[in-house]
């Protein structure tokens, strides 16, 4: 069956087309979120125990780039499944858009 007929047939599976952009912008979001929570956590930490200006930014940097890192790394399978999942499809007869 041609791919223009298949949209047209009530039993087709479908399912939403997520971009390249849509998947980077959920990993921009989640690292910022944790690079900003070990940021802060860690300064307060800091201030807390009566730390001086330089020792509290040098911890929130350092907090703040790992937990962004954990971050980016947490999100970097998400790209290859849907890499994975659109070649599956296109061998499958392709992708009706």
């Amino acid at each position: 069956m041609p791919s223009e007929e298949i949209a047209d047939v009530p039993g087709t599976p479908r399912s939403a087309y997520i971009t390249r952009d849509d998947i980077t912008t959920a990993t921009a979001s989640i690292a910022g979120m944790l690079f900003y929570l070990g940021a802060a956590t860690a300064a307060m930490t800091v201030v807390a125990s009566g730390g001086s200006l330089a020792l509290i930014a040098a911890t929130a940097v350092a907090a703040g780039t790992a937990g962004a890192g954990i971050g980016a790394a947490a999100i970097h399978p998400l790209g290859k499944k849907q890499a994975e999942e659109l070649e599956l499809q296109l061998m499958a007869e392709g992708i009706v858009v």
